[in-house]
């Protein structure tokens, strides 16, 4: 019986109103980020993942393990909600507040590898059309209500993480830019002493921001949906 996958896409929220300077660093923030999370997932597995950026504001993830999918979500959220640009606008605030819009489609998926310019299979299907019906473009008035959804094909399944997913946006949604630069870094798995050094901030400063960003939740949150069966 061939086992789920999960895919992950994602478009940055407002990505129109950052500048072109802005959009190259924030790009490059989000290579960086695929990157890491490539090197790694994939000392467990020749192909447990791979990810693109595709457009320049959109962001395609493959994870042969499903249980790895919301980590990594939140990773690539937090990346981006912690920039902070230099362009100003009335639009920025989107940004500012919501970064990344994210979906996590699980199901089967055709052979991926990471030359392949097209991926097929349920998983990026799921993903890709939830992202799809929150396109704001050419509306007069721009409502973000969420940015983090949940597609499968098991009814049940769909209502426990896409719950479980809202309540985790709403505590995300809130939090600022340095709070979500040292979530990422505790999305790591980061200690404390870690995050301290390379942030250089004192640890009694990053414990204080991660507490007030909502930590204790999230990582439960995580704990839970990693200990699933998919």
């Amino acid at each position: 019986m061939t086992k789920n996958k999960a895919c992950i896409s994602a478009d940055i929220v407002a990505s129109t109103s950052l500048g072109y300077n802005d959009m190259e660093e924030l790009t490059a923030k989000l290579k960086a980020a695929i990157d890491t999370l490539a090197a790694t997932l994939n000392k467990r597995s020749k192909m447990n993942f791979y990810g693109r950026i595709v457009k320049g504001d959109s962001v395609e993830c493959f994870f042969e393990r499903p249980k790895d999918a919301l980590r990594a979500a939140l990773l690539l959220k937090t990346c981006v909600k912690a920039y902070l640009p230099a362009t100003v606008s009335k639009q920025r605030r989107l940004f500012s507040a919501y970064g990344l819009r994210l979906s996590i489609g699980v199901g089967k998926m055709n052979p991926v590898t990471s030359v392949e310019g097209v991926w097929n299979g349920e998983a990026i299907t799921r993903s890709g059309r939830k992202i799809e019906e929150q396109k704001t473009s050419g509306k007069s008035k721009v409502i973000v209500k969420r940015t983090l959804f949940f597609e499968s094909g098991d009814a049940r399944r769909n209502l426990l993480f896409d719950s479980l997913l809202l309540l985790i946006d709403f505590v995300l949604n809130k939090a600022t830019a340095k709070q979500c630069n040292i979530l990422y870094h505790k999305l790591m798995r980061k200690s404390e002493a870690e995050i301290s050094k390379s942030l250089k901030m004192s640890q009694s400063a990053v414990n204080q921001h991660s507490t007030s960003a909502g930590w204790a939740a999230i990582d439960k949150a995580l704990t839970f949906y990693e200990q699933c069966k998919f």
